[in-house]
């Protein structure tokens, strides 16, 4: 490895030690070899310790944060990490996801004209069945999207910056509320620059398997493993990335045609609200004119015509 390595991809953990080895080789067995691996260790246990050591004492691409248990994930640490960045670009990497050998050359080649760059999106089911994220940073409204809290296309797995990017940002890592997600936190503050320049891959280039999703909050730690496991072997497969690819084509046809269906039934319900509205207005019409010809009060014909053509108004 060089003094200043093409890429760092930092690996957040704190008690991942059945799977985090197989993060660290996926994240060293890229087609850019001159990578380095920053393990954060956020309070990690002795044998994520001791599965880590494996690694940064033989492989000098691999170096290990070993800090004390922070707050919350240790958002805050994350900073740090980016500060010790050899690399001028950073990317991500959950400690029980994998990375495909083209991930960092594909990164870097969006980032060489963009600041904030992330894999196509989405997850793997247990049964090998993909669902998408569907997200594309370099259209402004997408970017805008993202600005309401709970809307989020963009992992923290596959997400890739340029460190220069990052020290422009008004605010960095941080620890959020409760209720709001941690790397969409993160993203907000980026999208929300004038200067950024975002793209998306079309090209998947992540394997993550979400553990509170499909059941696997209950698996156990050898249970999760295996599924890394054959995962792991699969995209070491060069035949195998056509069928992963066809698996991927499926999930966004899917995708695309439940998209369809909701887009139909949402213009119905558009439809229905617009009937709605126009006998809303019929009604405060004819209730104005009936209070109008009654004359029970001189005031209130004046404010229900004022409500009707407020209604009549374009929404």
């Amino acid at each position: 490895m060089s003094d200043t390595p093409r890429a760092t991809i930092i690996i957040p953990t704190f008690r991942h030690s059945y799977t985090i080895d197989l993060s660290i080789e996926s994240a060293l067995n890229q087609t850019i070899e001159d990578i380095e691996v920053l393990v954060l260790g956020d309070g990690v246990d002795d044998e994520t310790r001791a599965v880590v050591g494996r690694y940064w004492r033989h492989d000098p691409r691999v170096r290990f944060m070993d800090l004390p248990k922070g707050p919350n994930h240790g958002e805050e640490y994350r900073n740090d990490a980016v500060l010790a960045a050899r690399a001028p670009v950073v990317g991500y990497l959950c400690d029980d996801d994998l990375l495909f050998p083209e991930h960092v050359e594909d990164m870097l080649k969006l980032l060489g004209s963009a600041d904030f760059a992330h894999s196509l999106n989405g997850y793997f089911r247990p049964d090998g069945t993909f669902d998408p994220y569907p997200a594309d940073l370099s259209d402004p409204a997408c970017l805008a999207w993202h600005e309401r809290w709970g809307r989020n296309g963009v992992s923290l797995t596959g997400a890739f910056h340029t460190v220069d990017a990052f020290m422009r940002l008004p605010e960095r890592w941080y620890v959020p509320e409760p209720d709001q997600m941690i790397d969409h936190a993160m993203w907000r503050i980026f999208f929300a620059q004038p200067w950024l320049r975002a793209a998306t891959s079309d090209r998947l280039t992540t394997v993550q398997l979400p553990s509170h999703l499909d059941g696997r909050v209950a698996w156990t730690p050898d249970e999760r493993r295996r599924e890394l496991e054959a995962w792991a072997e699969r995209i070491a497969m060069p035949g195998e990335r056509g069928v992963i690819d066809a698996t991927i084509v499926t999930g966004l046809g899917k995708r695309a045609a439940a998209l369809e269906v909701a887009l139909g039934l949402a213009e119905d319900e558009r439809d229905s609200l617009r009937r709605e509205r126009e006998a809303l207005i019929l009604h405060a019409e004819a209730l104005a004119a009936e209070t109008g010809s009654l004359r029970a009060n001189a005031s209130r014909p004046g404010l229900l015509r004022r409500a009707a053509r407020r209604l009549r108004r374009p929404s």
